[in-house]
Parts: C-alpha cells; structure tokens; sequence
C-alpha cells in the first residue's frame, strides 16, 4: 500500500492542460551537505522467510517486523531474537474481529505496538511485553488519512486527510480531529487541498519525550520539525534540492495528475528514536528496471533540532529499518538475499 496514492494517477496523458515545477520550503534552511560522511557495511545473521518488512523496530532486545504483504505470510507481526530465531507470530490476516485486513502505518509507544488498519479504519494498540500472548485494544476511527501514527493513548497523528493541513491530530475518545499541522498552502501550486495532499506524500516520526513530529518527503528532499500543537520549529531543503514537475488535466469529477516515470524519489522510509531522525534516501527513478523504486543506500540523519548529523553510505539498499543506539546497531532485511542483516553505526 504504500506505493499507492488515491488522486495521483501514474500515467501518461495525451492531453495535459499545464505543467508545474512544484516546490516546498523555498524560504526554509538550505541544508548543502552533512558534517560527517560515513559507511556502513552490512552482513548477514540468518535467513528471512517472510516478505519484505514495511517496517521494523527494537524492542526488550527483540526485533518486531511488521509485514508488508499479511495475505501471502498469514500472519503480520514477527518477533525475533537478535540473532535471527523467530520467536513468535501475531493478528491474522482477515476480515474477522480480532484480524486485520492492512497495515499502511505502526509505531511503537513504550510496550505498546500501534497499528492502523487503513481499510477497516481501526487502529490497534498491542501490548508486546508479553512473551507468548497479546493483550490488545482497537478503535473504530473515522480518519480519512492513509497513514496513522499513536502519540499517546488518546492522540494519533494522521497524514493525506481531507483538510488544508499536512498532519492531523485525531482523539479517539471524541472520535474527531481536534487540530492541523502544516498548512498545504507552502506548496508551490494554487491547486485544490485535496489534490494537494497528493502531491506531497511523506514519512513522519513522533518523538513523545519532547512532543515533536517530524515530516520527510517522498518527493522532496524536505524535512520539517513540528510542536504536537502545530507549530513549526525548523523546515530544511537539501541537499540536493529536488523540485518535481507534474503535468495536470482538468476532468469533469476533478484532477488527473501524471508524473514521469524518470522522477526522482527522496526519503522513502523513516525510524526515528527520541534522539535521531534517521531517513532512508532513494534517489531511484520512481520505477527502476519496471520495479518501484521505493529503497535507498543512503540514510540521512538529523537531530530533533532539524540540524543535519551524518550522511551514511550502504553497501547494499535497504527497505525498512530499526535502530538500536544503545548498541550502535542498524538492522534490516537484505534486499538481495532477503536475510537479516546487520551494520554497525558511529556518531
């Protein structure tokens, strides 16, 4: 699902009306390059016989791996030790009550693993201290957004709603968004918001121990820095200063947008922890060899200030991620030979 996007038609028109160059954060920092460059070699642990993970985090020395296809492995959740063996599996792939039909977003709140099932709109808070059951609570929601991301027990943080802002927060308690975060209108373009929010997919973290929330571009190398209440701290550009051109026709029930196949993609994952924002750069086409090109072999790190740290070259693409700084470990699943993988990190 998170190639996908619901008014943003990939395709070629034979009768474009105009062509826009759009831009973000034209007035913020520009952000040229990083004080440090360093690399980071992978090796492998053991192998992975589960699909590509959307996403991965530390937890109690276990690494959790959120799946990304729950149809074809049955279940979405894998708990691993740190050398590879598989401790458990979780929620079932389904319709039923207790099962979840598709994950487009997680994050973890201290014991709590937060989930959103995009298609039944509910959002899943799990309890993963428990080595061999799950305790679980899930909300019916009317977010109308496609990623959903818990701040707390009361709060979630949702993207691409039908609003005038980037980020909306939502109260499950009232069951209704209670305030926006970065208004549409910095994007370059008089468009409509709801065409908009199309056009500015993005990975955002929350950081819940200074009440921040970070927003990376999918298509811009943008980063911003947010208050829980809204308010913009920092908004950087760079460092290579990517500007997409889009080509529009209007339609009667509205816009069709098209994109060249060729354009460039920026930050295509992200796992932030409460000292790092770490952002995954592609720099890929956006279908490479008739694949997407939704990977990268350099992760980009900024600080909660939104001031650049280090610029990291892989030895080999990765997908999703986990951090654990205690350890100054990087973990992944190979995108060659679909192994665990580990790195080392230095700051």
């Amino acid at each position: 699902m998170k190639y996908l996007s619901f008014a943003l038609y990939l395709l070629t028109l034979t009768s474009c009306i105009k062509t826009q160059k759009l831009e973000i954060n034209c007035k913020s920092q520009k952000i040229t390059g990083f004080p440090e460059s360093k690399k980071i070699h992978f090796s492998s642990i053991s192998t992975y016989e589960y699909s590509q993970p959307q996403s991965m985090y530390i937890n109690n020395d276990r690494i959790i791996l959120i799946n990304s296809n729950g149809q074809s492995d049955g279940t979405w959740i894998n708990v691993l030790k740190k050398n590879g063996d598989l401790i458990k599996t979780h929620i079932k792939y389904g319709k039923g009550p207790n099962e979840i039909l598709d994950i487009s977003s997680s994050n973890i709140i201290e014991n709590n693993l937060c989930l959103y099932d995009f298609v039944k709109k509910e959002y899943w808070y799990i309890n993963i201290s428990l080595e061999d059951s799950l305790i679980s609570r899930n909300y019916k929601t009317k977010i109308d957004g496609f990623k959903a991301k818990a701040f707390d027990d009361e709060i979630i943080i949702a993207n691409q709603c039908n609003t005038s802002h980037k980020l909306n927060a939502y109260n499950i308690n009232q069951n209704k968004y209670t305030n926006g975060i970065g208004n549409l209108s910095d994007l370059s373009t008089d468009l409509p918001n709801q065409v908009k929010m199309e056009l500015i997919p993005s990975e955002f973290g929350l950081n819940h121990m200074n009440n921040r929330i970070a927003i990376a571009y999918n298509y811009f190398d943008a980063l911003e820095i947010y208050s829980i209440k809204g308010d913009l701290i920092k908004s950087t550009k760079g460092p290579y200063f990517q500007y997409p051109e889009f080509n529009f026709t209007k339609l009667p029930q509205g816009y069709a947008v098209a994109k060249d196949q060729s354009s460039k993609l920026a930050y295509v994952s992200m796992h932030n922890t409460n000292k790092y924002i770490y952002l995954t750069y592609s720099g890929n086409p956006l279908f490479l060899n008739n694949k997407y090109g939704w990977y990268g072999d350099h992760i980009h790190v900024y600080d909660w200030d939104g001031n650049p740290i280090v610029d990291y070259e892989l030895n080999e693409p990765i997908e999703s991620f986990c951090i654990d700084e205690e350890n100054q470990l990087i973990y992944s699943i190979s995108l060659k030979s679909g192994n665990l993988i580990v790195g080392k990190i230095n700051k």
